[in-house]
């Protein structure tokens, strides 16, 4: 994707190209939220989930850039991301994209003839 990068006036606050997308996850799964964003740099990032700051942590990296990543999700991971996006100008907030937890039913084997 190219961005134009406009000059002059007094600073673009920083706007979206590409908003976070919903995801889904089975527990023990990965996810991963991307935006592109464009306005006067530097650009400065910050992840929230249900309207709180993340930090990165084992599990979330990324809080303070374009990519977060959850690692083995668990189900309190489920909610509402959104990134607030930065700079000398001002601020925008992305919509929020939905994190849901699956449930994948257990495979049932079924023996026959006492072979699996």
């Amino acid at each position: 994707m190219d961005v134009v990068k406009l000059s002059g006036g007094p600073g673009f606050i920083p706007g979206f190209l590409l908003q976070p997308a919903d995801q889904s996850t089975p527990r023990g799964g990965s996810v991963t939220f991307r935006v592109a964003a464009a306005g006067d740099e530097p650009l400065h990032y910050q992840w929230r989930k249900d309207a709180r700051d993340l930090t990165d942590d084992r599990r979330i990296s990324g809080s303070a850039s374009n990519t977060l990543t959850i690692a083995n999700c668990l189900l309190a991971d489920a909610g509402d991301y959104t990134v607030v996006v930065t700079n000398a100008v001002g601020s925008v907030e992305s919509r929020p994209a939905k994190l849901t937890y699956v449930e994948i039913a257990p495979l049932a084997i079924r023996l026959v003839g006492g072979h699996v």
